[in-house]
């Protein structure tokens, strides 16, 4: 824990006046990235031994009290680790590291993560209207190649060729002169 000590605020009241420090209590970069971790685990619907699992699948020697310890800034958290964890969890690494904002810093960052979903719905709303179109066009291409298939059939059974119900095709004798 960071304990940060303020310039000394004259409190009046009388008859008495007094000094007091103001202290504020700063959270290490652990305790942020723990508090992070836990509500992006949390959000995902994920339990601390799935996180756990996710990461062994990275190569990390992770367990559930791994997670539990990270989440309580009880150990240290390595930047591979970090890095790796922000993989998993799908963020990026400094918003691990980043303390919630308030005010008008946290509108900021709301209106740019805004700006980034509308591009990200934007670019998907045009890769599915190219889906339709591919989808469309291989419909048509699907009743082309069964009106085909149908005229082929015609002609084959018009010849007096028959198929059986396993699927087997007869063909008619034909007569040499």
């Amino acid at each position: 824990m960071r304990i940060r000590l303020t310039e000394p605020t004259f409190i009046h009241k009388p008859p008495h006046a007094c000094i007091v420090n103001l202290v504020t209590v700063a959270r290490t970069p652990e305790q942020v990235a723990g508090e992070r971790i836990r509500e992006i685990r949390i959000a995902r619907h994920l339990t601390q031994a799935a996180l756990a699992k996710a990461m062994q699948a990275l190569g990390y020697s992770w367990i559930q009290t791994t997670v539990a310890k990270t989440e309580a800034a009880e150990r240290p958290l390595r930047l591979n680790e970090a890095t790796d964890l922000a993989g998993v969890l799908g963020v990026d690494v400094s918003y691990l590291l980043t303390p919630p904002l308030t005010g008008l810093s946290a509108v900021s960052q709301d209106f740019r993560e805004l700006l980034r979903l509308q591009e990200i719905t934007e670019q998907l709303d045009a890769e599915v209207n190219v889906l339709q179109e591919q989808f469309t066009r291989k419909q048509e291409d699907l009743i082309l190649a069964r009106e085909q298939y149908g005229e082929v059939l015609e002609r084959i059974r018009a010849a007096g060729v028959v198929q059986d119900d396993y699927g087997h095709w007869t063909f008619p004798e034909v007569g040499h002169e």
